[in-house]
């Protein structure tokens, strides 16, 4: 039982550590990966990663035409 429970606050803490370092490097890290929903940060709507398993972003895709996808 105590490990779940050390299991998902170690996953919070390294999404939570995984979103700090995206607001820090900002401009540099529009391709890597979002540990919750594994799209890369410039497909999120904000360009920062998912805050929590329970609330995913929505992603935005754009063609090359510039036509928007919401999913």
């Amino acid at each position: 039982m105590q490990e779940k429970n050390l299991d998902k606050i170690g996953r919070q803490v390294a999404i939570n550590l995984d979103v700090l370092m995206a607001q820090v490097d900002f401009k540099y890290n529009r391709h890597s990966r979002c540990l919750v929903c594994n799209e890369k940060y410039r497909h999120h709507e904000d360009g920062i990663p998912c805050l929590s398993d329970a609330t995913p972003k929505r992603i935005i895709r754009t063609d090359k035409w510039g036509n928007t996808r919401y999913r």
